[in-house]
């Protein structure tokens, strides 16, 4: 679904914390600032920043952000990059689907 908006997180808004200051900024409307707030969601090791990656990547509405989301999960070893790799991986869209195949690629070529 290229094109399409953010994902649908609901953070309180009276809480000011860095973690839902992340969430927060996930519902811009531009790609970009979604795909920003992805690589420290992916890179901070805390339960709550891997939950938040991975419902981003279930929610999210463009498919060249979500399949962005798949790489960088995957190269910054989320927590949640398997799970979301696997979900990848059985995607109808092929812009995810490419994604985890590049990534499957990548694995084999280095024996891991």
């Amino acid at each position: 679904m290229a094109g399409g908006t953010g994902c649908c997180l609901t953070p309180d808004p009276k809480d000011n914390t860095p973690a839902t200051i992340l969430e927060q900024a996930l519902l811009d409307p531009l790609p970009e600032a979604r795909l920003a707030v992805i690589w420290p969601l992916a890179w901070i090791r805390l339960p709550r920043a891997s939950a938040t990656l991975k419902r981003a990547y279930e929610e999210e509405q463009d498919s060249a952000v979500k399949a962005r989301i798949v790489k960088i999960a995957y190269n910054l070893m989320s927590e949640v990059r398997e799970e979301i790799l696997l979900d990848a991986s059985r995607s109808s869209d092929e812009t995810i689907k490419e994604a985890a195949e590049q990534i499957r690629i990548m694995r084999n070529e280095v024996g891991g």
